[in-house]
């Protein structure tokens, strides 16, 4: 028979085991368990695909839908060199894409390839978005057909914060038959500043069709205040213009 002092000690040792395991049981769950999360490779939480949906800021791919190329267009601006437009439309509400790739290829009437230009773009969560890329040289040779399509599939993620409405005010044009000069002031109603605002303009004619475009940057708009924004071009215009669209493009965590 075991004595009363050899249980007492077998009993001591296994309450040590139990305490050291209970000891180390609480130590180790809370570092060998790892929280549910959107990078974790898993569908989880409140997901709707894996890393996606739900309270996530990536949108699942059925969530998302293909951005439009409503038009594309070349303008000279001197001889042998032109600017471009693409004239996007985005339909995934309160989302942003970062570095969409994206090329521009403008062909003559021989169907030969003049000029190309590739590019990124961040895609802002507002509905129209004009892609613009100025300076692209073709020779002696002049484009009859522009052509413009996007490398890959977008990446959309919610944002935190929609932008503020910038507000257009005082549109002017002058000097259309000399260098063209479009003035107007950028009005920021918010009570958050805005800075370093990409901003187009695209100029129609009286048959509303886009004949020029260019782009500038506002440095800063302070809250509730405005900021005066102007575009040029170093030759006339050949018709007169009719409408004027002037397009903010405002980023999260970049301009606001």
């Amino acid at each position: 028979m075991i004595s009363w002092a050899s249980k007492r000690k077998l009993f001591f040792f296994i309450f040590l085991v139990a305490l050291g395991a209970g000891a180390f049981a609480l130590y180790s769950i809370p570092h060998l368990y790892t929280a549910p999360s959107c990078t974790d490779g898993k569908q989880n939480q409140d997901e709707t695909g894996v890393d996606c949906g739900g309270s996530c800021a990536l949108l699942c791919k059925n969530q998302s839908r293909d951005l439009t190329v409503n038009w594309q267009r070349s303008f000279e601006v001197a001889r042998g060199l032109y600017n471009t437009v693409a004239y996007i439309e985005n339909l995934n509400e309160g989302s942003e894409a970062k570095e969409v790739p994206y090329v521009f290829k403008l062909y003559d009437d021989k169907n030969i390839l003049l000029a190309e230009r590739a590019g990124t773009m961040d895609i802002p969560p507002r509905h129209i978005v004009p892609i613009v890329e100025t300076n692209l040289q073709t020779g002696t040779r002049a484009p009859v057909r522009t052509v413009f399509v996007f490398e890959a599939k977008p990446v959309w993620n919610k944002v935190s914060r929609l932008p503020p409405i910038i507000r257009i005010h005082q549109q002017t044009v002058s000097d259309i038959a000399t260098n063209p000069l479009i003035t107007a002031l950028l009005v920021n109603d918010s009570d958050q500043p805005v800075w370093g605002v990409r901003t187009v303009v695209i100029v129609y004619d009286e048959s509303d069709n886009a004949r020029a475009v260019s782009e500038t940057v506002a440095d800063e708009i302070k809250r509730f205040s405005s900021s005066p924004i102007q575009f040029s071009w170093p030759h006339p215009f050949d018709f007169r213009p009719a409408r004027i669209e002037i397009i903010p493009l405002l980023y999260p965590d970049s301009n606001y």
